[in-house]
């Protein structure tokens, strides 16, 4: 998993998929707005345990996540983000 700030007013998350020998297998984009709520940084940073959403400047954060458990964190990130998106007014359009 890598996080990435961007200075163009939005925050990318880089999930990777690699196998047993550490290739890379596929990956994901997420972005989101810089103006994301605090609620929803949280519950992100819950799904994906180390790899936390913040603004990092130009650091970045590697957290190897299997190809296993891609499908799983994509639809637990999916959920969360639905839910979240109801639930907070202040959250991604």
């Amino acid at each position: 998993c890598k996080e990435i700030s961007e200075v163009g007013g939005h925050i990318s998350l880089i999930m990777k998929a690699a196998d047993n020998k550490g290739g890379n297998v596929g990956s994901i984009i997420f972005d989101f707005p810089k103006r994301i709520s605090k609620k929803l940084k949280s519950l992100i940073s819950m799904v994906f345990y180390d790899c936390v959403l913040e603004e990092v400047g130009d650091e970045v954060n590697d957290n190897n996540i299997s190809k296993k458990n891609l499908r799983g964190y994509i639809i637990i990130l999916l959920k969360v983000l639905g839910l979240q998106q109801k639930l907070d007014k202040d959250s991604i359009d």
